[in-house]
């Protein structure tokens, strides 16, 4: 029943009910920095625009190298599934943090 404020009080949610969440938002990248130490991966992803010197970083994701390998695996099969809808995609050249080819 609703307080005199006009807001129902609400117990805390019991152990192990699940919490809906609002989706991340999503970010375009066309610059990715992958480094890794003996127990992680830090994938890095950002931006790259012409004519500026340097990449513009958003996000890194930290993770261990058994699911680094599941990543690779989940991307590979995703790519597999791609191009054999819309066909091959085509190699690119390398793009350094300074747009430079």
């Amino acid at each position: 029943m609703p307080g005199a404020d006009g807001h129902t009080d609400k117990s805390p949610e019991p152990a192990g009910t699940r919490i809906e969440q609002i989706p991340p938002r999503a970010q375009f990248a066309n610059y990715m920095v992958v480094r890794h130490t003996n127990e992680e991966f830090y994938l890095e992803f950002g931006q790259v625009h012409p004519n500026v010197q340097a990449a513009l970083m958003f996000s890194r994701l930290v993770t261990t190298p058994e699911h680094a390998k599941r990543i690779l695996f989940a991307l590979k099969e995703n790519i597999e599934k791609y191009e054999k809808v819309f066909g091959e995609i085509k190699q690119i050249e390398k793009i350094d943090a300074g747009g430079e080819r």
